[in-house]
């Protein structure tokens, strides 16, 4: 795994139509070099021209390149022209998190290297990993002893994405105790943590009361 280096070059994909014609596709590379940074110069263009379900080669290529470390940011025009289907999309994020290689998706405004962004590349990777544990109860998976609270875990994940007590039941045919069971420990987590914010209220109120005022030195470690 690499540290992000913004000398490293920019990846600017494109998916479009093999009918595309030659001002579209033109059109469409401006709007990815306008997504740049102006001082991003190093920039790498990688386009397939293929049908939808077909083998893309560039794609391909600029994955191997972020695993070898070659890339900084990936820009995108949109996350359809990223990936055709929910799962590569996930697929496509959680590799380039690994790799620590910012990306940006022009039409949803999705840039990763802002708090915003970063708070919804972590919203996918949330919903990827439900999806993972979804489906590995789906299958049937046996979990050992050690493990045997990772259903009261997934369960909880579950309930916070505020599906329904009974779709949860029967996606993963649970016990109403085991439901139950999840819905204590998520009262607890949320009572514990208004004691946290309690707290820090209390210390707020006392930081002010204790103002040092605008003549003194404000120390912040």
């Amino acid at each position: 795994m690499k540290n992000w280096n913004k000398n490293q070059p920019v990846a600017l994909y494109l998916w479009v139509a093999n009918n595309q014609n030659h001002s579209e596709l033109e059109n469409q590379i401006k709007a990815l070099e306008d997504g740049c940074h102006a001082m991003e110069f190093n920039r790498r263009l990688y386009v397939d021209k293929t049908p939808i379900g077909a083998f893309r080669s560039e794609l391909d290529r600029l994955r191997q390149d972020v695993r070898n470390g070659g890339l900084s940011k990936v820009i995108v025009l949109s996350l359809s022209r990223l990936a055709q289907s929910r799962q590569e999309l996930l697929d496509i994020v959680a590799e380039l998190r690994l790799y620590k290689v910012h990306w940006v998706s022009l039409c949803e405004n999705i840039k990763t290297d802002t708090n915003t962004g970063k708070a919804t590349q972590n919203a996918l990777m949330e919903i990827a990993q439900m999806e993972n544990d979804i489906l590995a109860f789906s299958r049937g998976e046996i979990w050992s002893d050690e493990d045997q609270n990772v259903s009261t875990e997934l369960i909880c994940k579950l309930l916070k994405y505020k599906i329904p007590a009974q779709k949860i039941s029967e996606i993963l045919v649970c016990e109403p105790k085991d439901l139950a069971k999840a819905k204590e420990r998520l009262e607890t987590e949320r009572l514990e943590q208004e004691k946290r914010h309690q707290l820090v209220y209390s210390m707020l109120e006392g930081a002010i009361s204790h103002d040092s005022g605008p003549d003194q030195e404000a120390s912040y470690e």
